[in-house]
């Protein structure tokens, strides 16, 4: 769970308030110590093609597993005023809400609510400081023209992460994809989670 997902959500959140992580505590639970035997992955993209045509239950041989289910990660962020922000995230694969994956921002003038992450309803919803309703915040229709047509959402975003990543290499610019010192800051966070709950500072003398 924190290879697979932590690592999105917290691209996400560094790329939206352009911050930095200061320090973090975690924890992860592994939840089961057994797990059923499926079919070979070769390629991750097959994982999906399997997703509600193999159950546990077909499984004929299950083995011990030591893999993270479960997580909870409080990060301090460094905006880039130097001020340090809040940041909580938590999954588990074996927990359930009635409202789907969401992405929520607070601040002084209100909070900014974003779900449909992996799905179609991609859905922004605002609360202004001294109101009582969420508005909805219209995704501009330029910035979904401008992405790439895919089958599906999943695959929009991995297309899109393609075009930014090919163009930087032709040096047409650099546009936000995620990096390898993105990717480095994740692999620190996940290992101090892994560790313990105690606050550590991801870069020495912080």
């Amino acid at each position: 769970m924190l290879n697979n997902l932590f690592t999105h959500h917290l691209a996400q959140v560094l790329y939206v308030t352009q911050g930095a992580v200061h320090s973090v505590a975690g924890e992860a639970q592994v939840l089961s110590d057994q797990a059923p035997v499926g079919p070979t992955i070769h390629d991750f993209r097959q994982l999906f093609g399997l997703a509600g045509t193999w159950e546990s239950g077909q499984a004929t041989e299950w083995r011990a597993m030591n893999a993270d289910m479960a997580y909870t990660v409080t990060a301090r962020i460094r905006l880039r005023d130097g001020s340090l922000a809040n940041a909580l995230f938590r999954a588990s694969s074996l927990g359930s809400t009635p409202q789907p994956e969401s992405l929520t921002f607070h601040g002084e003038a209100g909070s900014l609510y974003m779900r449909g992450v992996w799905a179609e309803e991609d859905r922004i919803q605002r609360l202004m400081v001294g109101n009582h309703v969420w508005e909805e915040v219209p995704i501009a229709d330029a910035i979904m023209a401008g992405l790439p047509h895919a089958s599906n959402p999943l695959r929009r975003c991995w297309n899109q992460f393609f075009r930014e990543f090919v163009a930087d290499v032709n040096g047409e610019g650099y546009a936000g994809y995620p990096t390898f010192h993105d990717g480095s800051t994740a692999a620190s966070v996940i290992d101090f989670a892994r560790k313990g709950y105690d606050w550590k500072a991801l870069h020495s003398g912080e």
